[in-house]
């Protein structure tokens, strides 16, 4: 069973908390023998164990030796939400608890692989292949839609491949009960990866299935053509061009991709909600006729340099992977130098609303500035305030404040009639040596972002592109006709 791997976790113990050694291969933990760890990260580590009780191997989910309460909380509720669920394409769950001060949860342990590991090693799946799989997964989604939930955190390291055949659905640790309002829970952060959220996850709505089968598009796009319909150099950016861009067709990254296929790759992938599959039985029903029908018979192989599209190695090396985890403290991008650039901005979203999944991944980057530095920027003004740009604090915040006003007037001016009238609220705190922005509408706070401000000559234009790029989605929201779509 694939493990997720290089995570990191949003709670930190207790200051002064001593750190507890790992565990390792060969213990005895409660009731279990750890046979092998075949997982680590901030999340805590995972092995294949024995259960010496019912002598059974099970997948062994520990948290952190310097987890916090809370950390250990949101484990035991993960355990409690998949044992709602009784479907064959959906990891049980055997047992939770606490022992020695941590929290475990076992689950069948499945001899497999992750699809992440299988699209590491093969590239692109040919489309049967790959429709049989986004079919399974689907089939797992309707199980927990029909019992109330959206999964929120749909993607190739979540779906296991076991030997004997079939897909696994697994990793229910950001689950929530349908529909999903915004910022409700673990202090208005907001999770899941960048790369595969939906246009409404973006934009800080309420969530429903729907957004999930979005989340399986993008999966069963990317089994395809071997890459994600929306990259950027940014986490911010990610989720920008998906809130606001339709993306490449499959069918004009690699022509050999049936037309039937591509339909449903469209569907899924369609920004406005009530124009996606309603149902995961309804992508089940579709996708089985699809694999039914002659023009799928014969059709070639996935073509790697369809489009101009570079060919990618057989395996990727371990460090070049895309990380897996929905509280990352970055999002992999696509290339080295553009995973320097996103740590020299050092973007931080800590948000009540809107891109609050940025600050899952980002929280590694940047740290926070206590409280006793100030107040940081609340929501500006009561509902029906005019628009506006309020900034204090230093030199940097109103520069940037400046800097800001005519981004405000243009993304106002391009906006529809009775278009909301954000109010951008700037901070500097000099001691932590970043800037705080915060957009707030009707006194609702919608993002928000921090930068370092030392050695970023870069700021102004970074921070002006990225709210202005979060404004016209606030503005013009998910359902505004598509710009063109990204280029190849």
């Amino acid at each position: 069973m694939d493990a997720r791997k290089n995570t990191t976790s949003l709670m930190n113990a207790p200051a002064g908390a001593p750190a507890a050694p790992p565990l390792a291969a060969g213990q005895a933990f409660g009731g279990y023998l750890l046979v092998e760890e075949i997982g680590r990260g901030g999340m805590g580590q995972v092995f294949r164990a024995r259960d010496l009780a019912l002598d059974r191997l099970v997948a062994l989910k520990v948290s952190p030796p310097d987890a916090g309460p809370a950390a250990m909380d949101r484990m035991l509720r993960e355990a409690r939400i998949a044992a709602r669920l009784s479907h064959p394409a959906i990891v049980p769950v055997h047992a939770a608890g606490r022992v020695d001060g941590r929290a475990f949860l076992a689950l069948q342990y499945v001899p497999g692989r992750s699809l992440r590991s299988l699209l590491d090693e093969r590239g692109p799946l040919p489309p049967a292949e790959a429709l049989r799989i986004a079919r399974d997964a689907a089939d797992a989604l309707a199980a927990v839609h029909a019992a109330g939930l959206v999964h929120l955190d749909v993607k190739p390291e979540n779906l296991l491949l076991p030997e004997s055949g079939g897909v696994r659905l697994t990793d229910f640790g950001i689950a929530r009960e349908s529909p999903v309002l915004p910022a409700r829970e673990d202090g208005g952060l907001y999770f899941g990866t960048p790369e595969y959220s939906s246009p409404e996850q973006c934009l800080g709505g309420d969530l429903d299935p729907r957004s999930d089968l979005y989340s399986l598009g993008i999966t069963l796009y990317e089994m395809l053509v071997g890459k994600v319909p929306h990259e950027g150099d940014s986490p911010v950016e990610i989720l920008r061009r998906i809130a606001t861009r339709a993306p490449t067709a499959v069918e004009v990254l690699d022509p050999t991709i049936p037309g039937p296929v591509a339909a449903v790759v469209r569907k899924l992938l369609d920004r406005r909600r009530d124009s996606r599959y309603a149902r995961a039985e309804d992508v089940v029903r579709d996708i089985g006729k699809v694999l039914g029908s002659r023009r799928l018979e014969g059709a070639a192989p996935p073509s790697r340099l369809a489009a101009g599209r570079v060919e990618r190695p057989a395996s990727r090396p371990a460090a070049a992977r895309r990380p897996t985890a929905a509280t990352q403290p970055l999002p992999r991008v696509r290339s080295r130098s553009l995973r320097r650039a996103a740590a020299r901005a050092g973007i931080l979203a800590a948000v009540t609303g809107g891109f609050g999944l940025v600050l899952g991944a980002l929280l590694g980057l940047v740290r926070i500035a206590p409280q006793a530095e100030g107040a940081a920027p609340g929501p500006a003004g009561p509902p029906g305030d005019p628009a506006a740009v309020d900034a204090a604090g230093g030199p940097v915040a109103e520069a940037l404040g400046r800097a800001l006003e005519p981004v405000l007037g243009r993304a106002i001016a391009g906006a529809p009639a009775g278009a909301p009238r954000p109010v951008i609220t700037v901070r500097e705190f000099p001691a932590s040596g970043h800037v705080m922005v915060q957009i707030a509408v009707g006194g609702a706070s919608r993002a928000g972002f921090s930068w370092l401000t030392a050695d970023n000559p870069g700021l102004l234009a970074t921070a002006t592109r990225e709210v202005g790029s979060v404004l016209r989605a606030i503005l013009h929201g998910p359902s505004a006709p598509a710009p063109p779509a990204d280029t190849p």
